[in-house]
């Protein structure tokens, strides 16, 4: 059976693009439901909360995304690793 392609990635590390792709196809997949998979403790901010707070937390827990909710616990956004990379070229242009 051919591979088949689940999508592309690019790497910041080699600055490159890369392909990802299952062997055998998506029939192989486990029968599992994403719920063995996925982190179950929720990290989250408020709007209000600073960049730099954001920013010690994503560290200190090593996550890449951190869920943003508002005062009625509704998701307002995400915040990534790569918005804080954006930010700093901001300040340096």
């Amino acid at each position: 059976r051919a591979d088949r392609s689940l999508g592309v990635y690019y790497d910041p590390d080699t600055d490159s693009w890369s392909s990802v792709a299952l062997a055998g196809g998506f029939d192989d997949l486990p029968d599992r439901p994403v719920s063995d998979l996925m982190s179950d403790v929720l990290i989250f901010v408020v709007p209000e909360s600073s960049a730099l707070d954001v920013a010690e937390a994503m560290v200190t827990q090593g996550l890449h995304h951190i869920l943003v909710i508002d005062k009625q616990q509704r998701l307002r956004g995400v915040i990534s690793s790569l918005d804080f990379v954006k930010l700093a070229l901001q300040t340096v242009n």
